[in-house]
């Protein structure tokens, strides 16, 4: 069976119309954040995507000692870069309409040309002190359409050289600007510095490029390669994880809402981190059977021994590859927002039982004249009294259990999507598996005179008794995995 030869003209089609998309959609979310009602709604419905803690809630902050870094040198040189490429895509769209070029082609260098213009106007007229995420992710897109077109042509020109380096110093420059552009406390330890509890963690400091390496964590790692750490070899926690300032917003928050219950202030505490967590689930959940599709393209391609579809063969190799980096990224992203997670929960739970604790009355050693006051007063005085048993019960034990919930949160919900895609394959495969019995029955009672006479019928019964073999085999598979699922469902439920 011949498949249809490999084109990659599609995917250049959909990424030629990628920077019109982010220019759209950049205007328009301008547009109604420009209007104070849309804006209002907006800053609701986004409440959940927000940090919990900000500078002002944090102790340590002090606002006349803070100093922003100056990002002007890295500002003039991607002011520069943009408004080149500007020029170039509009030299390009002038050309192709003297020339009466494709239409298609004049209206995406044209459009291109304003989103290049458009981030290096809003450069000029607002220097930024934080990544410029919508010039990085342009870059990005213009960097994969030109790698596409690199891959067709075969042989790229100078000018396609050219703008490869300049997209890769915009993604240089671009990536190296810190996160957040002020540090929550002055004493907050630098990318580099030999690690020390002198110094909160450095993760409040670090660039972009830092936050996709996790290379700000390398002298922690150095350290500990020499000798063994010590507490004073160790950063302090970020002031975003001090008891105190989450004690502090907990205490503002419960008089705000009073009837507020403590489960859900801790999801809405840890919202963002939730989402970005379930996010990344859910990626891989969907994701995680693309290696496999590409492995068998990969081996159809090899076998058909064309020499024509060994660049498909490449083209999914590379797939693979990326697919795998990108796994193992959001595993670090999955880890570390889980972590903050139960740090956070641990550390509200820690002062939320502190607190009701001293609420409470001490009743040891308090005994009752008449016995059937102290009866009738029993269950009234244990929902008000506390004693260090039921403290430490509960921040041994009830504390880290709750925490270690919202650090498996994802993998919760994850469980059921996981099990449906991996029922819909193998139901496919028993779908394809029964087809290819009853083609074969089909067959054999059609021509069952010609094999009859031919002297095929033993041979062709064979051939149908294996093709009902490997159906029974992938039924087994299938009852399997339905017996699994209702015994856990049913553990889980117990």
């Amino acid at each position: 069976m011949s498949s249809a030869p490999f084109d990659l003209s599609n995917f250049r089609a959909v990424w030629d119309l990628a920077p019109s998309i982010l220019l759209s959609l950049s205007i328009l979310s301008s547009i109604l954040l420009s209007v104070p009602l849309l804006n209002t709604l907006l800053r609701k419905a986004g409440s959940p995507l927000r940090n919990f803690l900000h500078l002002e809630d944090l102790s340590e902050y002090d606002a006349k000692k803070v100093k922003k870094a100056s990002q002007s040198v890295k500002n003039v040189f991607l002011i520069c870069i943009s408004f080149l490429h500007g020029a170039a895509w509009c030299a390009d769209a002038s050309y192709s309409a003297m020339v009466s070029g494709p239409n298609h082609h004049v209206l995406v260098a044209s459009t291109t040309a304003a989103a290049w213009v458009y981030p290096a106007l809003r450069l000029t007229i607002k220097p930024p002190t934080m990544p410029p995420y919508f010039l990085i992710t342009l870059a990005t897109v213009q960097m994969v359409s030109l790698l596409l077109k690199i891959w067709v042509a075969t042989v790229p020109t100078w000018l396609d050289a050219a703008r490869l380096v300049t997209l890769l110093a915009v993604l240089s420059i671009g990536l190296s600007y810190p996160i957040d552009s002020v540090a929550p406390s002055p004493n907050t330890a630098r990318v580099g510095d030999i690690p020390s509890n002198k110094f909160t963690s450095p993760e409040d400091a670090v660039s972009l490029s830092n936050w996709f390496t996790f290379s700000f964590m390398d002298p922690l790692f150095k350290v500990a390669g020499i000798k063994t750490l010590n507490p004073e070899d160790v950063w302090q926690l970020s002031p975003y994880f001090k008891h105190r300032n989450l004690f502090s917003k907990y205490i503002s928050t419960s008089q705000r809402n009073p009837h507020q219950s403590l489960l859900r202030f801790l999801f809405e505490s840890n919202s963002l981190d939730l989402i970005i967590s379930f996010a990344e689930s859910l990626y891989k959940s969907v994701t995680t059977f693309v290696p496999s599709f590409c492995l068998q393209r990969i081996l159809q391609a090899l076998e058909s021994h064309d020499p024509a579809r060994r660049k498909e063969a490449y083209f999914y190799a590379l797939g693979t590859f990326i697919f795998h980096c990108s796994f193992a990224q959001l595993d670090l992203f999955g880890a570390w927002h889980a972590r903050r997670c139960y740090e956070r929960t641990r550390g509200q739970m820690f002062c939320a039982i502190h607190w009701k604790s001293l609420k409470r009355r001490d009743m040891r050693g308090k005994t009752s004249a008449n016995k059937s006051d102290k009866e009738g007063q029993e269950d009234e005085e244990s929902a008000n009294t506390a004693d260090i048993g039921r403290v430490v019960n509960l921040i041994t034990g009830d504390t880290y259990a709750v925490a270690q919930r919202f650090w498996e949160f994802p993998a919760i919900f994850m469980a059921p999507v996981r099990c449906t895609i991996a029922l819909v394959f193998l139901y496919r495969r028993v779908t394809a598996a029964k087809d290819l019995r009853m083609s074969y029955v089909d067959e054999f009672f059609q021509s069952i005179r010609f094999l009859k006479y031919m002297g095929w019928e033993r041979a062709w019964s064979n051939k149908v008794r294996t093709a009902r073999e490997t159906e029974l085999k992938i039924r087994v598979k299938q009852n399997i995995v339905d017996i699994i699922i209702s015994f856990i469902w049913c553990v889980c439920l117990v």
